[in-house]
């Protein structure tokens, strides 16, 4: 099973966040960051998102700019990253997405949204430690990740390839299990189960069985008993199993024929 995917997405401004984010949960998923791959600045449409295959969203949402909003001014996160927790929301649901935002300061979010609890980060700190401002709220995402696994749509997809892999591979066993069946005639196939038998052969030479016991030999189906005995110098009639013997090769394919027959 391979690891749930996370997508992070921020500000060109808060990127040294993303990344931090990045490294602290890369043990637990594939995560990639929207300035990484495909994506660029404010490219994360709905057309990339819906042909994506990410399990979970990481969105830091950080006071870059201003909103004047019925005479009240208040910092808010950039439109695009605010754009793009609205559409990873729809996608995966609210469980899978989550909203990064600094503790001190009031950021003003969507009404659609503002509902969200976001993982928040101290900032500024006096150690300048990004990956440790980022470390608690790291913490509930990776329990999240452990918790919740691959999103069912992707998982779906997970399913159906192993189904399309199963598929494909019972279809060689089909064609194997056709091959072993069909390779020899009834006829050649029939003196194999004699000479492996304990009951005696009994045979008349002519030129199709001759032909028959050629390609047996060819095949290395059969081989003879002791030194110096030939198809040319059988005796005309006799029992077979005292001149011939069915190989390890025959057995095997013996073996195979009996277990396609029982497949079937």
């Amino acid at each position: 099973m391979p690891k749930p995917s996370v997508f992070i997405g921020s500000s060109s401004e808060n990127l040294e966040f993303a990344r931090a984010i990045r490294s602290l949960l890369a043990q637990d998923a594939e995560v990639t960051v929207w300035q990484e791959g495909t994506f660029s600045v404010g490219s994360v449409t709905l057309e990339v998102l819906l042909q994506s295959k990410f399990d979970f969203a990481v969105l830091v949402l950080a006071p870059d700019d201003v909103t004047t909003s019925r005479a009240d001014t208040m910092a808010s996160p950039r439109d695009n990253v605010i754009f793009e927790l609205g559409l990873f929301m729809g996608r995966l649901g609210r469980k899978r997405t989550f909203m990064v935002s600094p503790r001190e300061g009031s950021v003003k979010l969507p009404s659609d949204v503002a509902g969200v609890q976001p993982a928040y980060y101290d900032w500024p700190r006096s150690d300048h430690d990004v990956r440790a401002a980022v470390g608690p709220a790291c913490d509930d995402i990776r329990r999240a990740i452990r918790t919740l696994g691959l999103w069912e749509g992707r998982l779906g997809v997970h399913i159906q390839a192993v189904e399309d892999r199963q598929d494909r591979q019972q279809q060689t066993i089909d064609a194997l299990t056709f091959v072993v069946a069909h390779f020899l005639p009834d006829t050649e196939f029939g003196h194999l189960e004699r000479l492996v038998s304990e009951q005696p052969f009994p045979y008349q030479m002519h030129a199709g069985f001759e032909a028959e016991l050629r390609h047996l030999r060819a095949l290395g189906f059969i081989k003879t008993r002791r030194e110096g005995i030939g198809i040319r110098s059988l005796p005309r009639e006799g029992n077979l199993r005292e001149f011939f013997e069915v190989s390890s090769e025959g057995r095997t394919y013996l073996e195979l024929r009996a277990a396609a027959r029982d497949s079937d």
